[in-house]
């Protein structure tokens, strides 16, 4: 009797512990369908924003501090910079600390941080740097403006197109040769500049239109109407997947999130370890 007991009750815990491995194992299931599932909702509303965004056709630089002109926004290349953490030693000439006897106490600059002897020797610990936003490159802050026409239009529940290029209806002029599906040509309202379509660096102006950089000899050269490729709509900072793409998905925000510091490396330059790449990309980027 005892022993059919022991075994109803050990077959009982059994029971109770499948089943809640069995419960863990559906919340498991559960939060991970619910995450694919917001996942696909915000790729979803990224690609109608996408949609509903109106194509760059000016774009003009200016002094990192300085102000866009009237009407004009700043492009939407902010990034955040963590910072970095203590590193570098600078040292005076002949620093020396006699505790040191392996180097004759003498105490070089390094890109490390301050040791025990390097103080004594009077080396003094660069400090650290907090976070911030970069707000330019190369020393110039991009301004732009918005003209024509987005490729979809909403107004209430119903929505427009923006035309075929196949024929261009009264009030539109072509942007681009061939047709959509051929070479990603557009159609656009008549008046309007033609958005651009392409933007590279270069050590000089090309293009339909250059802007020089603030501090350096380079360029931002910008083109419109290039076969094969549509409206730029969206310009970013951020960790590229190669010649197409940027990081997508649950990696997208690496580089924003990223929570390491920086160090000092060589050439008085300081990096940081950002990923070297991610698993899945956002095609509708290319890098430049």
């Amino acid at each position: 009797m005892k022993e059919k007991y022991e075994d109803s009750k050990n077959a009982q815990v059994a029971a109770q512990v499948f089943f809640i491995c069995l419960a863990i194992s559906s919340i498991i299931t559960a939060v991970a369908a619910f995450n694919l599932l917001k996942d696909a909702a915000v790729d979803v509303n990224d690609i109608i924003k996408n949609w509903r965004t109106v194509p760059l056709t000016h774009v003009t630089g200016m002094r990192y501090n300085e102000s866009c002109p009237a009407g004009w926004e700043d492009l939407p290349t902010t990034t955040y910079w963590p910072g970095s953490k203590s590193g570098g030693c600078a040292c005076p000439l002949n620093a020396f600390s006699i505790q040191d006897v392996e180097t004759d106490g003498y105490q070089n600059s390094t890109y490390t941080s301050c040791d025990g002897n390097q103080t004594i020797g009077g080396c003094k610990q660069d400090p650290s740097i907090d976070g911030f936003n970069l707000r330019s490159w190369e020393g110039t802050k991009f301004c732009y403006k918005r003209s024509g026409e987005a490729a979809v239009t909403w107004d209430g529940p119903d929505y427009d197109v923006r035309p075929n290029p196949a024929s261009c209806p009264s009030g539109y002029h072509q942007c681009g040769t061939g047709t959509y599906d051929s070479t990603r040509a557009i159609c656009y309202p008549t008046g309007v500049i033609c958005p651009f379509t392409h933007a590279e660096e270069g050590s000089s102006a090309s293009l339909n239109e250059s802007i020089p950089y603030e501090d350096s000899s380079g360029f931002l050269n910008l083109d419109r109407e290039t076969s094969d490729q549509l409206p730029l709509v969206n310009v970013k900072i951020a960790i590229d997947g190669g010649s197409r793409g940027v990081c997508y998905g649950q990696d997208k925000n690496l580089q924003n999130s990223y929570d390491g510091k920086a160090q000092w490396g060589s050439n008085f330059e300081i990096s940081n370890q950002y990923p070297d790449s991610c698993g899945r990309v956002d095609t509708r980027f290319y890098l430049f």
